[in-house]
């Protein structure tokens, strides 16, 4: 999959929940992970639409800001931001793409 992140075009290519995003020659590994899923297993909730519907809103966050909504080099960390920490929404973001 191809992503554009600030008019630079980033290839994308699956590990499972992991990732590795390759800009030209270099590759950086990064956290590609479908976030609210994370949540809903650390929760011990069942997983349903609202959880792919939250992870769509992940990557529209991180496509209009170049960043995603938590980012940590744990995963342990990241589940952790997910569960207890809110959003928090750039300046340069309008009313309208957020949902308070």
């Amino acid at each position: 999959a191809l992503l554009s992140v600030k008019h630079r075009l980033k290839q994308l290519v699956g590990e499972g929940s992991f990732g590795r995003v390759y800009k030209g020659r270099r590759k950086c590994t990064g956290m590609v992970v479908a976030l609210k899923f994370i949540t809903k297993l650390v929760e011990e909730k069942p997983y349903d639409h609202t959880a792919d519907l939250w992870s769509l809103g992940c990557i529209l966050y991180e496509l209009h800001t170049g960043a995603p909504p938590f980012y940590t080099n744990s995963i342990f960390h990241l589940m952790q931001l997910i569960v207890r920490d809110q959003v928090k929404w750039p300046d340069t973001m309008t009313s309208i793409c957020t949902v308070q």
